[in-house]
Parts: structure tokens; C-alpha cells; sequence
């Protein structure tokens, strides 16, 4: 879960607490913290880059506890460090917040429009398509034809009255958005995770009216980051050697 590798398109975690500091051994100059995440224990705490850190008030906050601030802190492990040089570091942080605030906000605005655009599409699809207990079957080459159902995913079916060598899959429509009626607090738990014909994960989300639906993991990173934690944490098996 580190803050340094997240890209534009991915949730952005909440600090609870600064805990220690150190330089970094490679970025010369560079203030690294260990950083307790909020709503995680600390076995989850990590060391992260000061620029990777969105709130200033709270490195203040972090450094008027400490014994020495945190310019003496840089002069100290960086020889020849001057007064501009630290002026200098000071803006290039408040300039990397910036573009990283920005690329959050055009990120959110077009995951928020993607959405839009997506639940337009819904409401073209007819109402018998909608229709669970009648759900259509197709090929695979049917499915890769279809423009209607090009991502959907495809979860193949047991059929006993035939012993066709053709196999058959059921079409489930993939969603960028709750089902009707529904927000992403009523989302309960991700059950299984799916790629397309493309590579493209979907996760099979239970909801809280008993429904289940496929979401994108790219979008319920962003909503419901802790269920899918939950599930890759379920896969993980440890050797007692």
C-alpha cells in the first residue's frame, strides 16, 4: 500500500500519525517517516518520502515535537546544505503537492465522468436484459462479436441436458456503479475475481439486498479498497517451516 507507488487513478490512504524519521539512503536530501495508516494496525506502518505526504500541517505538527527542526535535521546529514538550499527544497515540496493534488482532482473528475457515461449506457439496455433469472446464453465467438457485451465477463455453465463439445458461457454485464437503490456502503463482500477476454479484472461483489454484480477492481479500489483486501487476504496461505 505505499504511497509511492500509487498511481493518479488510485485511492490515496489517510495518515494517522508520523512515528519516526530518517534520510533517505536513495534520494539524497529527501526526509523519509514511518507512517501509521488510519484504520490499519501496525504491521501495515511504512516508510514514505516526504513529498509523498499530501499534509504539511501535520509534518509541522510533527517536527515542533522533536528536538532539533527539520532544516538542522537536513543541514545535519546533507554537508554544504544552505539556508537557500532549504528554502529551496521547501518549494519544490509545496510544487510536487501541487501537481500531485491536481492529478487527484482531473483523476476523480474523470473517474466521476466514466461513471456517468456508463450508467447512461444502462439505462438503454432493455429491461428484459436486466432480468436475471432469464439470462442468455452465448458462444465465445458470439460474445467477442457483440458490441453490446464486449467486457463482459464470461463464466462458463454445466449443462446436463446436453453433451454438446461447443462450451457455453453466461453473460454477466459488468458495472461501473452500485445496483439501483444501492450506494457503495451497502457493498458486503467481494466474492471472486474474474479477467476478460482483454485482462481485465472484475470482482464479484455481494450486496446487501442479496444480489451479487461484477464491478471493475479499478473502480472498487477506489470505493471499497477494504473488501478487496479482505479477499486477497483469504488467498493467502503461510508455511509454518
Amino acid at each position: 500500500m505505499s504511497a509511492a507507488n500509487m498511481d493518479a487513478d488510485e485511492e490515496v490512504y489517510e495518515v494517522q500519525a508520523l512515528l519516526n524519521h530518517r534520510m533517505s539512503k536513495l534520494k539524497p536530501g529527501i526526509v523519509e517517516y514511518l507512517i501509521k495508516w488510519e484504520n490499519y494496525d501496525e504491521s501495515w506502518n511504512t516508510w514514505e518520502r516526504e513529498y509523498n505526504i499530501f499534509s504539511e500541517d501535520l509534518i509541522d505538527k510533527y517536527w515542533k515535537k522533536q528536538r532539533e527542526t527539520r532544516s538542522d535535521f537536513i543541514a545535519r546529514h546533507t554537508p554544504g546544505t544552505s539556508n537557500d538550499d532549504k528554502g529551496s527544497d521547501r518549494s519544490k515540496r509545496k510544487d510536487a503537492k501541487k501537481k500531485k493534488s491536481n492529478r487527484r482532482e482531473k483523476a476523480t473528475q474523470s473517474e466521476n465522468a466514466k461513471a456517468q457515461t456508463e450508467e447512461k449506457k444502462a439505462k438503454r439496455i432493455p429491461q428484459e436484459k436486466a432480468s436475471r433469472g432469464d439470462t442468455k446464453r452465448k458462444t465465445r465467438s458470439q460474445v467477442r462479436t457483440n458490441d453490446d457485451v464486449t467486457q463482459a465477463i464470461q463464466v462458463k455453465v454445466k449443462d446436463d441436458r446436453t453433451q454438446a463439445s461447443t462450451p457455453e458461457y453466461q453473460i454477466e454485464l459488468p458495472m461501473d456503479t452500485p445496483p439501483l437503490n444501492l450506494s457503495w456502503k451497502d457493498a458486503k463482500s467481494v466474492n471472486h475475481v474474474y479477467a476478460d477476454a482483454d485482462g481485465v479484472l472484475f470482482a464479484k461483489v455481494a450486496w446487501s439486498n442479496g444480489t451479487s454484480t461484477f464491478i471493475p477492481t479499478k473502480i472498487l479500489r477506489h470505493y471499497c479498497p477494504v473488501l478487496l483486501l479482505r479477499f486477497y487476504e483469504n488467498l493467502l496461505s503461510f508455511s509454518t517451516d
